[in-house]
């Protein structure tokens, strides 16, 4: 790509605005697509770990309550910005997307604790009864 970048240019130096007008401009859907696919290699930092926390992640921005909800939101929306930027203009590469280490490790233990935390409430009150 880049050779015929290259060749496609007067000054070298024009190589970098060719590239965005044509490839990225010039076919947004193809970049839309491909940035999505790097955006998804990108969300698996720790293989399969990762994949537990994106699918605890999901399932507590449906069950978490509200302000528990928006604050992780807010917390994590750098790391998925991140995400989305590195995906958009490299070839995102798991380790760039470290920072969604944090909001995988807190969705995955509000989904584990929560539910076993009610659990456990209802049987020390069963005993205290």
């Amino acid at each position: 790509v880049y050779r015929d970048a290259a060749a496609s240019v007067d000054d070298p130096g024009d190589v970098t605005a060719y590239l965005i007008k044509e490839k990225i401009l010039g076919d947004p859907i193809k970049h839309g697509a491909v940035s999505l696919a790097l955006a998804w290699r990108g969300l698996f930092i720790a293989k399969y770990w990762s994949v537990v926390g994106f699918l605890c992640f999901v399932a507590g921005m449906f069950r978490m309550p509200g302000e528990v909800r928006s604050r992780l939101l807010v917390a994590s929306l750098p790391a998925w910005v991140m995400v989305a930027f590195h995906a958009g203009i490299s070839v995102s590469i798991p380790r760039y997307n470290l920072p969604l280490l944090v909001p995988y490790a807190v969705a995955m233990a509000w989904v584990i604790y929560y539910p076993l935390r009610q659990r456990l409430d209802l049987i020390l009150a069963a005993r205290h009864t």
